[in-house]
């Protein structure tokens, strides 16, 4: 997938921040914990996707943790700036070869929500994942969107932009 133009601006809005490499915190640990239980998933993340990685701000399983960007369900949320669900990943070529799906973990289910800021870029996602294929009804896909705004929300409350 090609990067839009406005990508080193993402990039620096995200860097701005100064959210990067931070501790756990409680408030996202417990809107993934959420969305897994809410959802009745596996598991859940909440992502900030930099240049060349996608680093987890907050995960319900220690499988889900930071990797190369190009390899990552979540970048192609965040270049689309759309939600995206993938119901069973062992049946997309995007992902046949992605180490949590071809591996031990087994991963099939994928399913995550861009995190917009108020300054129309997104930096992120908050996402839930499964074992089994799975579908999304229209309140769990409510739900999850809800969570990717609440998560904005909380990143700009708690990490305002330098020089803002």
């Amino acid at each position: 997938m090609a990067l839009p133009d406005s990508e080193a601006q993402r990039i620096a809005a995200l860097r701005a921040l100064n959210i990067l490499d931070t501790p756990p915190d409680h408030v996202f640990d417990e809107l993934v914990a959420y969305a897994a239980h809410a959802l009745r998933m596996h598991g859940a993340g909440l992502t900030l996707v930099d240049a060349q990685r996608v680093w987890f701000k907050a995960a319900t399983t220690p499988l889900l943790q930071a990797g190369e960007r190009a390899l990552s369900f979540c970048t192609h949320v965040v270049e689309a700036m759309q939600p995206l669900e993938i119901r069973d990943a062992r049946l997309d070529p995007r992902f046949l070869a992605h180490e949590l799906v071809a591996g031990d973990v087994g991963l099939c289910f994928y399913a995550g929500s861009p995190i917009i800021l108020k300054n129309g870029h997104c930096i992120g996602t908050v996402f839930v994942v499964d074992t089994q294929p799975r579908k999304l009804n229209d309140e769990h896909r409510l739900i999850l969107n809800s969570l990717a705004q609440i998560a904005a929300g909380e990143i700009e409350r708690q990490y305002p932009p330098l020089g803002a």
